[in-house]
């Protein structure tokens, strides 16, 4: 990404900063907890039946991946005395409500205002945990069976990007290290991945907006073309 950015320095191309769209949803999700309960969300990839994995298709046993994070969120619920709701993935078609657990409460939607509202997140290495960066919370990083290798070692990369480790939960897990965060490393992600410091706070589509009547306004013919990073 650094050498690519230098790269379109040396060719004098105009390079504007601008926030992810994640964190432009920011203003648009309620901080009002609709939910009367303590509750953890687990961010559901859908992997098994997600149409992104199809090459690893025949790697996946559904039953005992799901089975795999149905116990380890009944431990987390269990140890932490809160309830468990599953974010279900956006291009869910409801394959994977077969394998889990009936007193799992399951929604479609609204991923960010309940990861807000939330006490902590569970993950395994969807972009969605980088809402639980942006609001603050907690992640515990998970790993699962049933599964290609690849799943837990995305998810183990993640969880060490935060100075964190991905677990297979155990009964008699340490919750209290689980739950830690460290503020500095999350910083540290918002800059690098999701708001840098030298860009602005307008939305997102009001940036590209500028940015197109500045290009029209003040450049000639045969310019650079515009460059987001």
């Amino acid at each position: 990404h650094k050498q690519y950015l230098e790269y379109l320095r040396v060719l004098n191309s105009k390079i504007y900063i601008l926030h992810s769209y994640d964190f432009n949803q920011m203003k648009y999700i309620s901080g009002v907890r609709a939910i009367s309960y303590p509750y953890f969300v687990f961010i559901d990839q859908y992997m098994p039946f997600h149409p992104d994995n199809r090459k690893y298709e025949n790697s996946f046993e559904p039953a005992q991946y799901y089975n795999s994070i149905a116990i380890q969120l009944e431990r987390l619920c269990e140890l932490t005395k809160t309830q468990c709701i599953i974010l279900l993935h956006p291009k869910s078609k409801g394959e994977e409500l077969q394998y889990i657990k009936e007193k799992m409460t399951c929604v479609h939607g609204d991923t960010a205002g309940y990861i807000k509202n939330s006490d902590f997140i569970v993950g395994q290495f969807s972009t969605a945990l980088s809402y639980g960066v942006i609001f603050n919370k907690p992640i515990i990083f998970i790993k699962s069976l049933g599964g290609p290798k690849y799943v837990n070692s995305y998810s183990n990369n993640f969880a060490k990007y935060l100075k964190k480790r991905a677990v297979f939960i155990k009964n008699n897990e340490n919750i209290k290290s689980l739950l830690s965060i460290n503020k500095k490393v999350y910083q540290k992600y918002i800059n690098n991945y999701i708001k840098s410091d030298n860009s602005l706070d307008c939305s997102y589509s009001e940036l590209v907006q500028n940015i197109i009547k500045y290009q029209m306004n003040n450049s000639s013919y045969g310019d650079n073309s515009i460059v987001l990073k």
